[in-house]
């Protein structure tokens, strides 16, 4: 009988429990239901200008950098280096001066051959372009000195003749006098010869000949500029000056290595 009873207390108290928990559950709904609606959070988002841009795909191998021309500078001609107007890692052009030689006497030459030329011309010049005016009256001139010279020779012979034939002189002075004539004979033909030149003008073979002066004088103004070029010392390639070996002031041979275009 005791054992019924507590089975029915139990039972009504887990009914009991139940029943409350049910209640509790249904106030906590309606209060949901009647709470307002919280309103969910919005997603982060993030904006940005698109610009085109080429996607370049690199690659990375090792390797190794060699020149694709390398001159070794050098002196055709010997001398003292008055300037060096590069240093290592100098860019120099093509034809780009490197070095100079000082050399006042090839300087010297050079002036001295170009007068020569110019002295060359002007004759070659004059005899193509005849006797002026002065020149021919210059010509006649001396004719006429030595036409009064044969005459006054002429009549001291006259006269000293007369003496020796008076007996007055000896055959000696007859023989001077007749040699004076004979000279200013010969003077007054070369003046004549002279004359006949002056109007002619230089023969072709003359001109010719002047004119084979006048290139041999440009040959050798030629040659002596082209040993002045020679001073200037430059670089057949463009690059960059890797070696340097010389410096101003410094004596050097034909073909010393100066430098070392790259």
């Amino acid at each position: 009988m005791k054992r019924f009873v507590w089975s029915v207390l139990v039972l009504a108290v887990l009914v009991a429990a139940v029943v409350g928990a049910m209640q509790v559950i249904s106030r906590r709904s309606a209060a949901k239901e009647a709470a307002p609606a919280q309103p969910r959070p919005l997603p982060l988002v993030r904006t940005t200008v698109v610009d085109a841009t080429r996607l370049v795909e690199e690659s990375i191998f090792p390797g190794e950098v060699r020149a694709s021309a390398t001159v070794d500078i050098t002196s055709r001609i010997a001398g003292r280096l008055g300037a060096v107007l590069v240093k290592e890692g100098s860019h120099v052009a093509a034809g780009g001066l490197i070095a100079r030689i000082d050399d006042p006497e090839l300087e010297l030459s050079v002036r001295q051959a170009e007068a020569a030329v110019d002295v060359q011309r002007a004759r070659l010049a004059q005899m193509r372009a005849g006797a002026r005016p002065q020149e021919v009256a210059q010509a006649e001139a001396g004719v006429s000195q030595a036409e009064v010279a044969l005459a006054q020779a002429e009549r001291d012979l006259a006269r000293i003749q007369q003496l020796f034939a008076d007996g007055l002189i000896s055959r000696a002075a007859v023989d001077r006098a007749q040699t004076d004539v004979d000279l200013a004979r010969a003077r007054l033909r070369g003046a004549r010869e002279q004359l006949a030149l002056v109007k002619q003008g230089p023969r072709l073979e003359d001109i010719e000949a002047q004119a084979a002066q006048v290139r041999q004088a440009e040959a050798v103004l030629a040659q002596t500029r082209a040993r002045l070029r020679e001073l200037r010392i430059t670089s057949p390639i463009g690059g960059v000056v890797t070696q340097l070996n010389v410096e101003s002031g410094a004596v050097i041979s034909a073909q010393t290595v100066l430098a070392t275009v790259a």
